[in-house]
């Protein structure tokens, strides 16, 4: 089952979503690393659920 996670920005308070499997997510939950939990993720959208940074955010700031 596909979920989204929606969150926004903590910098901007913009709104993201990323869609994930269920059971990824609850993998991740129980402690797997991010990139185990969903290789299927791009680094941006991995970066969403680490640290609830919007895209725009991240480019300004990782570059």
């Amino acid at each position: 089952m596909r979920i989204n996670l929606i969150g926004n920005c903590v910098f901007c308070n913009r709104g993201w979503a990323v869609e994930v499997n269920q059971t990824d997510l609850e993998r991740y939950e129980e402690g797997a690393l991010v990139q185990n939990a969903f290789p299927y993720l791009s680094a941006t959208e991995r970066e969403c659920l680490i640290s609830g940074m919007c895209p725009a955010c991240q480019d300004k700031i990782f570059g």
